[in-house]
């Protein structure tokens, strides 16, 4: 089930007439899967390459930036009943980050068994996305050209510091954070759908259109990628990128 987002004012829905995802061959029964029964995998944070991402990233703040986060927490969380004074006394025994590092650890932990997350990129000619995810260009890009009946598809954010939350509930405004990610990461040109539960999810038949298979797929893999599209869904466009040398562009062939 995808989360719904409607109002956050501070994420910016992804407008692109397609979305793409890079992958590899090395387990070809999860391409099977995704064309003969539109399955498709959504891992909870932690299993996410960038190892903060969905995550409270503490060390681009200072401690009295903390401590004001946690003292604003705790007027949320517990109103008047745990005045200012708690947190203050807390943190000049413990030190912000400390306490924020403890509170962050518990919160991520819940992430992972509320979330899953769904990585999609703006374009089918990243050479860093052919070589890093669809294994050295020997793997498949797959093209969506609709999810507006599955999904609202969000842009990611790169910037220098991740917006701090430990909201257990994602509310207008305060899913931000799901959604930044540090600027090292901006190669990836990523869009995201956020779930409610990690795992498979179904997507809606038409919504994969085209794939296209990676200059070095072997000859084996391209045959069982177009006989999987033959026996289940013709209606896929099954594509071979190419490297122009001349013109320092990928090509796309249709097989």
């Amino acid at each position: 089930m995808a989360l719904e987002t409607q109002g956050m004012k501070s994420i910016r829905a992804a407008t692109w007439n397609s979305f793409y995802k890079y992958g590899s061959l090395a387990k070809k029964e999860r391409l099977r899967a995704m064309i003969r029964d539109s399955h498709f995998y959504f891992p909870c944070p932690s299993q996410l390459n960038d190892p903060c991402d969905c995550r409270n990233q503490i060390h681009n703040y200072s401690a009295k930036e903390i401590e004001e986060f946690l003292i604003e927490a705790n007027r949320v969380y517990y109103g008047h009943s745990r005045g200012d004074a708690y947190i203050r006394d807390g943190t000049e025994k413990f030190g912000a980050a400390v306490l924020l590092g403890e509170m962050a650890t518990q919160f991520n932990k819940i992430m992972d068994s509320r979330y899953g997350v769904f990585s999609l990129t703006k374009r089918p000619n990243n050479m860093a996305m052919w070589a890093k995810y669809a294994d050295d260009h020997k793997g498949y890009c797959l093209e969506f050209a609709d999810l507006s009946t599955f999904a609202n598809v969000f842009e990611v954010t790169y910037a220098a510091k991740v917006p701090l939350a430990l909201t257990l509930n994602i509310e207008p405004g305060q899913a931000d954070f799901l959604f930044t990610k540090s600027a090292d990461w901006s190669n990836e040109e990523e869009a995201r759908i956020l779930s409610l539960s990690s795992g498979i999810q179904q997507f809606p038949p038409k919504a994969l259109s085209s794939i296209i298979l990676g200059e070095h797929c072997c000859t084996e893999d391209v045959a069982a990628v177009k006989g999987w599209i033959s026996e289940c869904k013709p209606s896929i466009r099954l594509r071979r990128a190419k490297f122009n040398v001349a013109n320092q562009e990928l090509e796309y062939l249709t097989i």
